[in-house]
């Protein structure tokens, strides 16, 4: 073989020394991808020092020629699985080319468009779903990585990001999915005849003031310019106390917890705020508790084949993306309802940390709670939410040191990624994490409120859309029906078997299940190994035992 001579195209030169002649190293870029003498000996100290756990995705970065692959795929644990991604793609061109035969089926991903990126996204969360990869590893194969380090460290931020966020919504299923199910049974037939999200986009066109809980939600509201007439205000539930007990009515509240906690948040609120934000996930109680005008909308869940099913027989219209913290879903539905994208949103509240002693702003239920029960064995300070297990030291965007969590910090990184291509969102004040928006002090933001007001824009009501729907109700209740008497069908067939009198000729008695028990996933999906379903007689008899809520549930939804 003739040394490879340009540097433009990678290219197979070969190895000397130590009796490697018949092995090749790669030149490409002014570089030697491997050792030119000793090309082995790096990937197999590699591969012999590493720890490969069961349940590891294997993450292989620059195949390059592929040494060292069997004796990696030799120690893999069967439960392990293998994809190969590469950056450059006269690397790629040159991998596949030189690729080895392996008795092992790794996908190799080339990487160098948005489209390839989507590819690989769905291919990880299609491991996931199968519940088998719970983290990621990667290896290097060759120094191809070198040239493209940055890109490397993003996509294994990426991936690992995908399976952890998997595995914390599977617990998060696992503890609420069935109450989460409930109030989606309980609210459906108010959604399906109210008012969605998607009917009152672009109607709002002064700026809007996203509250959430957080202390600089405080340093906003004590500006002496500030005047609420002044923005179309949304609070999160939590916020909403703080602002009535100021004397400020906000134009909106947003809801999405489902547990009975959260009702505390809407106490002394009757008639005092005109519209309302829920989830088809939320408490189903809160509408009446709040009496307000309430506008619908529904959390995307990937898992709930029962919400696709809504979806595809029209009773859901558009789902919004799932966020997990009512404050990114306040400032999604602000998005969505401002006139055009120069109406500025000013985010305060939202802070995802919080002070030694302070965890949330002066007035909210966490403050109110603190402030009542403190003596003089119990202080008002909540110090031990700053040193707690879960607590972490950290600086805020002004430097200043301030705890957070682990999940507090995602939802912080989960903004940056919902928004970062939205225009004008503004922070305020010097509190809360960088969110990687433009903050303003307190003269910017009263000249850019005075921009608007002067313009005298008439702002469009929400009200006009709260028109008496002439929604047909006979869908729902259509549903309810058909639901009640699918689940007795299931009871019945898991009770007898093929003496069942729900028994179809033709289909055996496990299809007949099947078909019936993925349409109504909410049985089984919150179950700790309900990933997928399972004909397990173990699994088969906790559906069993959760029919009999579900009918409850349908019954009472039905009246």
């Amino acid at each position: 073989m003739e040394e490879h001579k340009s540097s433009d195209k990678p290219g197979l030169v070969k190895c000397t020394g130590q009796g490697f002649s018949i092995l090749n190293t790669i030149e490409y870029k002014g570089r030697f991808l491997y050792s030119k003498y000793n090309p082995l000996k790096p990937i197999y100290s590699l591969i012999d020092s590493i720890n490969i756990l069961s349940g590891t995705l294997v993450v292989i970065c620059s195949p390059g020629l592929w040494y060292g692959m069997d004796e990696l795929l030799k120690k893999l644990p069967a439960d392990c699985k293998c994809i190969c991604i590469e950056v450059d793609k006269s690397l790629y061109e040159l991998s596949l080319k030189n690729k080895i035969s392996i008795d092992y089926e790794s996908d190799f991903f080339c990487l160098t468009g948005q489209k390839d990126y989507i590819i690989l996204d769905e291919k990880i969360r299609a491991l996931c779903s199968e519940g088998k990869i719970r983290r990621a590893v990667r290896i290097d194969f060759c120094s191809g990585t070198r040239l493209y380090e940055e890109k490397y460290i993003q996509l294994m931020f990426g991936i690992t990001g995908i399976i952890e966020g998997y595995w914390k919504n599977r617990v998060t299923l696992v503890k609420m999915g069935k109450l989460f199910s409930r109030n989606i049974i309980r609210n459906l037939k108010k959604f399906s005849c109210g008012i969605n999200l998607h009917e009152i986009e672009k109607t709002i066109s002064k700026p809007i003031l996203v509250c959430g809980a957080g202390e600089s939600l405080d340093e906003f509201l004590l500006q002496k310019t500030f005047s609420p007439e002044n923005y179309y205000i949304v609070a999160v539930d939590a916020a909403i106390s703080a602002l009535l007990k100021r004397k400020i009515i906000p134009d909106a509240a947003v809801g999405v917890e489902s547990q009975f906690a959260i009702q505390k948040a809407y106490i002394g609120t009757a008639g005092k705020i005109p519209v309302l934000f829920a989830d088809l996930n939320s408490r189903a109680e809160i509408p009446e508790l709040t009496c307000a005008k309430t506008i619908w909308f529904c959390s995307e869940s990937s898992d709930s084949l029962f919400l696709q099913r809504l979806k595809k027989t029209g009773l859901i219209k558009e789902m919004i993306p799932a966020m997990g913290s009512v404050g990114l879903v306040a400032v999604y539905i602000a998005c969505k309802i401002r006139s055009d994208e120069n109406i500025p949103i000013i985010v305060s509240g939202l802070d995802f940390c919080f002070s030694a002693g302070l965890t949330h702003a002066k007035g909210t239920p966490a403050s109110t709670l603190r402030l009542s029960e403190s003596n003089r064995f119990e202080s008002a300070e909540n110090y031990g939410a700053a040193f707690s297990y879960s607590a972490e030291k950290c600086s805020d965007k002004s430097g200043n040191q301030v705890y957070s969590t682990p999940a507090l910090e995602s939802y912080a990184n989960q903004f940056k990624i919902h928004f970062s291509g939205e225009k004008n969102i503004f922070s305020f004040g010097t509190k809360g994490l960088d969110l990687n928006l433009q903050n303003l002090d307190e003269k910017t933001l009263s000249n850019l409120t005075k921009y608007f007001s002067d313009r005298k824009q008439s702002n469009t009501e929400t009200d006009s859309v709260f028109i008496q729907k002439k929604a047909n109700k006979k869908n729902t209740e259509k549903l309810y029906s058909e639901e009640i008497k699918n689940l007795q069908t299931i009871r019945d067939l898991l009770k007898n078997g093929n003496n069942s009198v729900c028994r179809i000729e033709g289909i055996s008695l496990d299809e007949q299940l099947d078909s019936l028990l993925m349409q109504s996933d909410y049985l089984w999906r919150h179950f700790p190994d309900g990933n997928f379903f399972r004909h397990e007689t173990g699994f088969l008899k906790r559906i069993r035992a959760e029919i009999p809520y579900f009918l409850k549930q349908f019954s009472i939804a039905q009246k």
